[in-house]
């Protein structure tokens, strides 16, 4: 029944990433003269030469791609994947082509179109799925020439792409387009995929440790570690509080502490992601753009 649930989950998350992801591309970069990176990019280019569907054009190019990854790294990506492509392609070529198409200043077009392709696959990255596109080729690049950083190789690729579209349509514009819109997509994604599991990490020193994890424990449900500590100051071992909770939480928790103990030593840390029990399970599958 779980698993039943967290698909379903996943296949809605799919669903609202590719209709955040559609319009982006579609909407806003479809009717402009530059392209972004990845598989969508160069789907954007058959687009405009040839005016097939950007989703089916997506959709086959990722076969090949698939294929290599699959070859290369067994079947670890391959239903998430293909299921997400599939919902991608669904949605380019039915759905949001009936919504309205933007047809003011390029610049403009840029950023949204990067707002929205980078929400879009927030919404899958954040529930751990998965998209294809360009990162089997980046992965299988990796496992060739492992010396290389992911960041060289996809920089790399997206610039060819860029630089293919700026060919295609003549203008250098193109190029400064496409790099506006592959950046605050980057932005975006980095901004609510990798923050939807950030919390807080409290640390506090003090003598009323147990009575502090009690009431912590009451009023949150939240666990404490103690971890042994030496003060370089007053050269003495003492017991040192941690707690991972959520950032609402993490206010809760200092005021409790600062009622127990007003003399308390409290350091509150930002987390960018928190996994385990009471938190986010941890997924194995990694990011990949489309």
């Amino acid at each position: 029944m779980c698993e039943r649930k967290a698909f379903i989950k996943e296949i809605v998350f799919d669903f609202a990433g590719a209709f955040f992801f559609g319009i982006g591309i579609y909407n806003f970069a479809g009717n402009s003269e530059f392209v972004t990176g990845g598989i969508s990019g160069i789907s954007l280019i058959v687009y405009h030469v040839t005016r097939a569907p950007i989703g089916v054009v997506s959709l086959l190019l990722q076969i090949p791609l698939i294929c290599l990854c699959l070859w290369i790294f067994g079947k670890r990506y391959l239903f998430s994947s293909l299921k997400t492509a599939v919902i991608f392609s669904l949605v380019l070529d039915h759905i949001v082509i009936k919504l309205p198409v933007y047809q003011g200043n390029p610049i403009l077009a840029a950023v949204c179109a990067g707002v929205f392709s980078g929400v879009g696959l927030a919404l899958v990255y954040g529930y751990g799925g998965c998209t294809g596109g360009t990162d089997y080729l980046l992965m299988a690049l990796k496992y060739k020439y492992p010396h290389l950083t992911l960041g060289q190789i996809s920089i790399v690729m997206d610039g060819i792409i860029i630089g293919v579209g700026a060919l295609i349509f003549q203008k250098m514009d193109a190029a400064i387009l496409g790099v506006i819109c592959v950046y605050v997509s980057a932005a975006v994604i980095d901004r609510i995929a990798y923050r939807m599991g950030a919390g807080k990490l409290v640390l506090a020193i003090s003598k009323e440790k147990n009575r502090i994890a009690e009431m912590i424990n009451e009023e949150t449900s939240r666990g404490c570690t103690f971890v042994k500590a030496y003060g370089g100051y007053k050269n003495t071992y003492r017991d040192l509080i941690l707690c991972a909770c959520s950032n609402n939480q993490s206010v809760i928790i200092k005021n409790l502490i600062s009622k127990v103990d007003e003399k308390a030593f409290v350091i509150i840390l930002n987390s960018s992601e928190v996994f385990g029990e009471g938190f986010k399970k941890i997924i194995e599958r990694e990011s990949n753009y489309v």
